[in-house]
């Protein structure tokens, strides 16, 4: 079966006719009335969140204790 048209998404293919996963069919259906100005305050949003993500992933020290 085939992947997911959207570029992050790892899953497979449901729907034939739009090449998409049930997850991102059902957000894309929920957005898909929005607002151009509630898309892109969500998408500051989201950008926002990434960003918090990014430096906490970077500055926290990903390592094994040492054992006692």
């Amino acid at each position: 079966m085939k992947k997911c048209v959207i570029e992050t998404c790892v899953r497979r293919a449901h729907y034939k006719d739009s090449q998409l996963c049930k997850t991102c069919y059902a957000g894309l259906y929920y957005w898909k009335g929005a607002s151009p100005t509630r898309l892109l305050k969500r998408q500051k949003q989201l950008m926002v969140l990434q960003a918090r993500m990014s430096t906490l992933t970077s500055t926290r020290v990903l390592r094994r204790r040492k054992a006692a």
